[in-house]
């Protein structure tokens, strides 16, 4: 049956039409499941890593010395410090490094009866240790 214009006008105006229907309403859930195996291997590097991190600022706390060992050969150029055999200073870094390599090297006090303390790289010397309680250039 067709409906007629003036139906179709006062339908078009109305705000809700009334109509049946079947509807059928569903919730969808995340279900999380924990694997055992990746727990286990989480919990242990995540406790290793905290003790390596612990030692590491135990390690620091009990350090004196500055962080200076970058290139140790690059450290003997031009150094009053370090008793070089006589020859070795023309040499590249490669050469200079394999005729250091038996050389015994320490990071000490080169001021010892001075005041204040210089912290320095030192090969062949006799230097005072460093201590906690001194001032140090």
């Amino acid at each position: 049956m067709p409906i007629s214009d003036e139906l179709r006008v006062a339908l078009a105006a109305a705000p809700f039409v009334a109509v049946t229907s079947n509807g059928t309403a569903t919730r969808a859930h995340q279900i999380y499941v924990c694997n055992f195996v990746w727990l286990a291997w989480l919990l242990i590097s995540t406790i290793a890593l905290l003790i390596i991190g612990i030692v590491g600022i135990v390690l620091k706390e009990r350090t004196l010395a500055p962080d200076m060992l970058g290139y140790v050969a690059s450290m003997t150029y031009e150094n009053p410090h370090v008793n070089l055999p006589h020859g070795e200073g023309a040499l590249d870094a490669r050469e200079r490094t394999r005729a250091l390599r038996d050389l015994r090297v320490r990071i000490g006090d080169v001021s010892g009866e001075e005041e204040v303390g210089h912290v320095a790289f030192t090969a062949g010397r006799q230097v005072r240790g460093l201590e906690r309680d001194r001032r140090y250039l």
